[in-house]
Parts: structure tokens; C-alpha cells; sequence
């Protein structure tokens, strides 16, 4: 399995609390994920959410996640989620994750 790695969320999103909260979140979700800790992953991926309803990379990892908790249902509307979202640049072009080099 492929080793994930926290990255910024959105490039656009200006310094800031609510933006750290959202990227700590995330980073906490990356890291349980790869600690095999499912469900604490769901849950920081979930708060990520709550705060950024259109943050498609954490749909796209809290759907991954719940395919690993066996929740197909919750991880094929996650990740159909992810999908609706336009992506951000950063999204795009940053980190291990990046989808274009």
C-alpha cells in the first residue's frame, strides 16, 4: 500500500486560523490513515469536511479510508464526491500525492 503524505489543502485559501484548523485536521487524518487507524482517520477527514465542505482531497482519503473499514457505501459517496469537486492548483500540481507532476 501506497504511503500517503500530508500536504497543503488549497493554495487559494488565505493564512489563518480556520485554514490551519482545516489543514490540521487533514494532516491528522493522513497520518492515522497510514497508521492503519481507519477510523480515527474518518473522523479527522470528517472534521476537515465539517469546516470545508468542498475540500475534495479529504473526501477523496476519507473514502479511501472507508474502504479499508468496509463501509463501500460510505467510501462510493465519498469518493463520488470527490470527483464533483473541482480541484484546487495546489491539489493538482503538489506533493506525493499530486495528480499532474
Amino acid at each position: 500500500m501506497k504511503k500517503l503524505t500530508a500536504q497543503p489543502i488549497d493554495l487559494l485559501e488565505p493564512s489563518g486560523s480556520v485554514h490551519e484548523t482545516i489543514q490540521k485536521f487533514f494532516d491528522l487524518g493522513i497520518e492515522n490513515f497510514n497508521r492503519r487507524r481507519y477510523r480515527l482517520a474518518i473522523d479527522y477527514f470528517s472534521m476537515a469536511i465539517a469546516n470545508d465542505p468542498q475540500n475534495s482531497m479529504a473526501h477523496y482519503y476519507r473514502g479511501t479510508a472507508k474502504i479499508y473499514s468496509r463501509d463501500s457505501q460510505g467510501a462510493i459517496d465519498d469518493l463520488t464526491r470527490a470527483v464533483e469537486i473541482p480541484l484546487s492548483i495546489k491539489e493538482l500540481h503538489l506533493g506525493d500525492n499530486a495528480i499532474l507532476p
